[in-house]
């Protein structure tokens, strides 16, 4: 006998944005009878899940998922203060039921990396220096001197798996899960993000927290970041390449490490290449500018495009038969709400006169 899995009616509730009083309201029920099905004291009957399927826009199949949920990630994570609680559980909800959906692939395939894993170091190791742990993986993963090629290419060749998706908001850029569970390390990546730069720093900052922060501390963030700085624009590469420093010549490194302009800027001054008042200096420059958001020139579009999950989805449908509707049943999910994470093409329609 197949039961009804709370934890899918909570985390589906979560993913829609909608409280336990909004979704009473809206099932004509109490508040109280929302709250004990939805911590398994009490189980509902088919026509409460047909009902709640309908409403929350999933297949009565999402609810009786025998899988179990992951705990939110510890709350130090990199996103803007203005995220209210509510759109950051909406955040993780729809990464919960993407990490699920894609459990559900791995089963049928046997994911080999070409490269060595992530190694797992803890800053302790380093005394607290994270530039040699960045300069560390880089050595496992036998990448070369000076700007890397691809970050995305780099991290799924060992095996990590990017998933983007549409957040709903800019305020957050991506996150992470360790690998635990059968399940590789997943990168989420707002799919909002456009800005190769931005996206390479944000790939890199998750890489760092997944090699240093199996446990999570208050210092996590700003570890992450010197990490990401480090990995991708190793000291004694760039160093150098301060001498002289102009906007035109931030410009010209832009291009070549692939970093924004921003982000070069503060290197520069982490490695004492700059004085604060020079620093200072180039942030008022990119804000008059109106540089902040929006930099006058960007990298190379050819670049970044995760490529690990399509490949996974399209080995089921080309290699071992199933088509998208089944792999919709298997996740419970409509078609519709998989298209954007999914290489789903819709049939075209033709016109005919």
């Amino acid at each position: 006998m197949v039961l009804f899995n709370a934890d899918m009616m909570n985390v589906a509730r979560r993913a829609r944005g909608i409280s336990q009083v909004q979704l009473a309201t809206a099932l004509e029920l109490s508040r109280a009878q929302i709250s004990k099905i939805e911590t398994g004291r009490m189980v509902p009957d088919d026509d409460f899940v047909a009902r709640l399927a309908v409403l929350l826009r999933f297949k009565p199949s999402f609810f009786l998922r025998t899988a179990s949920l992951r705990p939110s990630p510890a709350n130090f994570h990199r996103k803007r203060k203005k995220l209210t609680a509510t759109e950051w559980e909406r955040i993780l909800a729809q990464a919960e039921i993407l990490r699920l959906s894609i459990g559900s692939l791995l089963k049928s395939v046997d994911m080999q990396a070409s490269k060595k894993a992530a190694p797992e170091i803890d800053p302790d190791q380093y005394a607290g220096k994270i530039a040699p742990i960045a300069a560390a993986v880089r050595q496992t993963w036998m990448l070369p001197r000076g700007p890397i090629a691809d970050v995305a290419k780099a991290m799924e060749d060992a095996g990590i798996l990017i998933v983007p998706f549409d957040f709903g908001t800019e305020l957050i850029d991506g996150f992470c899960q360790p690998a635990i569970d059968a399940m590789p390390p997943l990168v989420f990546l707002n799919s909002r993000i456009k800005a190769k730069d931005r996206i390479r720093f944000s790939l890199a900052h998750e890489l760092g927290h997944i090699v240093m922060h199996r446990i999570p501390s208050p210092t996590m963030e700003d570890e992450a970041n010197v990490f990401a700085a480090a990995f991708l624009m190793p000291e004694e590469d760039i160093t150098h390449q301060f001498h002289g420093l102009s906007l035109e010549k931030v410009m010209m490194l832009k291009m070549h490490w692939k970093t924004s302009m921003q982000a070069i800027i503060r290197r520069a001054r982490d490695l004492n290449r700059m004085s604060d008042r020079g620093y200072k200096y180039y942030q008022i420059q990119i804000s008059k500018r109106g540089w902040r958001s929006a930099e006058p020139i960007e990298i190379s579009n050819t670049i970044e495009n995760p490529r690990l999950l399509n490949r996974l989805f399209s080995t089921h449908t080309d290699q071992l038969g199933y088509s998208v509707g089944e792999l919709a049943d298997m996740f419970g999910l409509h078609i519709e709400d998989m298209e954007e994470v999914f290489p789903i093409e819709r049939p075209r329609l033709r016109l005919v006169t």
